[in-house]
């Protein structure tokens, strides 16, 4: 690889890094006082979230517990990209022997988190509508970036190579890159979906009852979540095969909009609106499509050695 092409490398997944670790950051001091305190917001992300409740508003806490789940993977995966420029082998250096993680990805990723910055803006200053315009293009980023690595992890050669001399930079591939961009992607569409119904409930051109909205969200995710189900298992199946984070997701923001407590008990009683039928719905497909997906996965690594 020619010393301009390194460079870029290292610049790009350096910056990619600093902007994650800024966005986390501004994550942080969006959800507390702090945030306030140095005049960056006007509003805490639980006073926003309580100001623009809706009936699939989950606990703060599920909330929290989630994008820290998403922060907690860029913190194992980020690192370890950044391992890949100092480690090498008899071939070279690590992210010249198997370019998994291109600049095109590194830069992608950093236009992700900038956008994820404004987001945090723009939905403070309650520009809902163009918050969620803004949070589609960090899924549609995200999902991008997702396709890229799986496309250069699934090259045959490189793929070859790496099974047969730099296995653990293939599980880790698939496990802390792919599963964290995944479980990142999939939270960001769920957020787009939840913004998008709080536009529809507050906006003046709109103003739909909330259960109203809060059912049309969980509809879609269901909807979307069985096809790339079935997908997943036949289509893009060789790319998709070690994700699995997704459904955990789904299930994860569903239980949080039942209101389910840490006791494992409901501290109210279910209505049956159409609204929690949905959420019902999705936490069920979402945890039977994610033992489906271990079991055919466990499937198809034992055909594939045993042929």
């Amino acid at each position: 690889m020619s010393f301009t092409k390194t460079c870029l490398y290292f610049l790009t997944t350096v910056l990619m890094a600093l902007l994650a670790l800024a966005a986390g950051a501004i994550a942080v001091l969006a959800s507390l006082e702090t945030g306030i305190d140095l005049e960056l917001f006007d509003n805490t992300t639980e006073d926003l979230l309580n100001y623009y409740a809706i009936e699939a508003t989950p606990p703060i806490e599920w909330i929290y517990i989630i994008w820290g789940l998403v922060f907690v993977f860029e913190i194992l995966w980020i690192p370890y990209v950044l391992t890949t420029i100092c480690r090498s082998n008899e071939d070279g250096r690590i992210f010249s022997v198997i370019p998994n993680l291109p600049p095109g990805l590194t830069l992608l990723y950093s236009v992700n988190k900038v956008l994820l910055v404004g987001w945090f803006f723009l939905f403070d200053m309650g520009y809902i509508s163009y918050s969620c315009l803004v949070m589609f293009f960090v899924t549609v980023t995200g999902g991008l970036c997702l396709w890229i690595s799986y496309k250069r992890v699934g090259e045959y050669d490189n793929l070859s190579y790496m099974e047969g001399n730099l296995m653990c930079d293939l599980v880790a591939s698939r496990l802390l890159v792919q599963n964290g961009i995944a479980m990142y992607t999939t939270w960001t569409f769920i957020w787009t979906l939840f913004n998008g119904a709080i536009a529809l409930t507050y906006e003046d051109a709109t103003e739909l009852d909330d259960s109203l909205t809060s059912t049309i969200m969980y509809a879609v995710i269901i909807l979307v979540l069985t096809i790339y189900f079935v997908l997943d298992i036949s289509v893009f199946e060789k790319y998709f095969r070690y994700t699995f984070t997704p459904y955990l997701v789904v299930a994860a923001i569903s239980l949080g909009s039942l209101d389910f407590n840490y006791d494992f008990e409901f501290d109210y009683e279910i209505k049956d609106t159409a609204a929690q039928i949905f959420e019902m719905a999705a936490l069920g497909a979402g945890v039977l499509l994610f033992f489906c997906k271990v079991i055919r996965t466990c499937q198809r690594v034992c055909c594939c050695s045993s042929s």
